[in-house]
């Protein structure tokens, strides 16, 4: 396997097993600030499970951390899914 190849299947791994229970902390976390395509599709999803009360309850916790100081790493992708709920109707 190429390079290339481990990305994908690891990036396809990730994805699936991604949810409404862990796409906040995932989405939000120091791993994924260090990768803009992983961080990408996962506030994408992020957007998706937006109405999800477990997502509105984690997101509302996160940014409780962020506001103490305790996510320093989260400033970015939060900025992000802003820029994405702006733009997302319905």
């Amino acid at each position: 396997l190429s390079v290339e190849d481990l990305k994908k299947r690891a990036f396809d791994a990730m994805k699936a097993g991604l949810s409404k229970h862990n796409i906040v902390e995932e989405a939000l976390s120091y791993f994924t600030s260090r990768y803009p395509a992983i961080q990408a599709m996962e506030l994408e999803i992020l957007t998706q499970h937006r109405n999800e009360p477990e997502v509105q309850q984690a997101l509302a916790a996160k940014l409780t951390q962020l506001a103490s100081g305790q996510s320093p790493h989260s400033a970015a992708a939060l900025t992000a899914l802003f820029r994405l709920l702006s733009n997302v109707r319905g």
